[in-house]
């Protein structure tokens, strides 16, 4: 998922809101559950981005971001739905690298507004379970680029990366993902309710 499909489903939720709900979020996928990725993303191949990835989305009002949860699900369903793009075969391979770039961790991509280019350059994240917190242990934060009018509205959009182990995280639990600044002060949070994301 590359920063234009992420920025084409910011400008739509703010069009039209909401999102799906789903079964018990899906961690070491059967091969069931595997046909049924492959399956979501190959019918919704032309599906438009806030159809498609509203499942696992979570949408602020007012610009204060969007957060997407990457399960093995949604990982393996983006593959076969880019493979179908791209008018190319799913192989094994391809499925087994996208269902392990997810498998046993929590993944977020996470789009988030500012004043300046490098508003996000040392953003990191924690996710609070119940009595419990968790830091990343990989982020990556894209440069920001120029979003909207420039006078209204915030002048850049940048998308980020947190990679957190989920060992000890309830898959029918809820969570908060809590993006911190360079001092640690909270820039915004995004509250997920895990059973609600395959």
């Amino acid at each position: 998922m590359n920063h234009k499909v992420i920025s084409t489903f910011v400008a739509l939720s703010v069009l039209l809101g909401g999102a799906a709900t789903a079964p018990a979020m899906y961690m070491n996928l059967t091969e069931e559950q595997k046909l049924e990725a492959i399956s979501y993303g190959s019918s919704n191949s032309q599906a438009e981005a806030t159809d498609f990835l509203g499942e696992w989305a979570v949408v602020l009002d007012n610009d204060k971001g969007v957060a997407i949860l990457i399960t093995e699900f949604l990982a393996l369903a983006s593959a076969a739905k880019d493979a179908i793009a791209k008018g190319t075969a799913l192989t094994q391979f391809d499925i087994e690298d996208a269902v392990a770039r997810s498998a046993d961790k929590l993944v977020f991509r996470v789009t988030t507004f500012g004043p300046t280019m490098n508003y996000a350059k040392n953003y990191t994240a924690v996710v609070k379970s119940a009595d419990k917190t968790v830091s990343t242990t990989y982020w990556n934060n894209s440069e920001g680029e120029g979003f909207g009018d420039g006078k209204t509205r915030p002048r850049f959009i940048a998308d980020s990366d947190f990679y957190f182990p989920a060992d000890g995280i309830d898959p029918n639990g809820k969570i908060t993902l809590i993006i911190k600044d360079h001092e640690g002060n909270a820039v915004t949070q995004f509250d997920f309710d895990l059973s609600k994301r395959r």
